[in-house]
């Protein structure tokens, strides 16, 4: 009976042995992809009726581009109504910021 005993946990020490072996190596030599700067930037003209849909996707994009990735609203001709809309959006979510065609470059870089 001992032997058998023995021979389980020979078994077990191994196989636990392997899967830290296992997982150190797959550490060690994973690749990791490089992070990226990007921007998803947003046209709106006149009422901006998709508004919240777009910036309500893009967020859910922003997950996988990278966590430093901004949300940008250009503002294109929006009537005021959107133009407050717009800069709710931009209070409430960190990631988004609404922006004149004017300043879109000094946003982005």
């Amino acid at each position: 009976m001992s032997i058998l005993t023995d021979g389980v946990i020979a078994f077990l020490a191994a196989v636990g042995l392997t899967a830290l072996i296992w997982l150190l190596a797959g550490f060690l030599l994973s690749r990791r992809e490089p992070s990226i700067e990007a921007a998803i930037v947003l046209p709106l003209r006149g009422g901006g009726e998709q508004m919240d849909y777009a910036v309500y996707t893009a967020c859910h994009l922003r997950e996988r581009l990278g966590r430093y990735t901004n949300v940008v609203l250009l503002d294109c001709g929006l009537e005021e109504t959107a133009r407050t809309r717009a800069e709710f959006l931009a209070e409430n979510n960190n990631c988004v910021t609404v922006v004149s065609p004017s300043e879109l470059e000094k946003t982005i870089t």
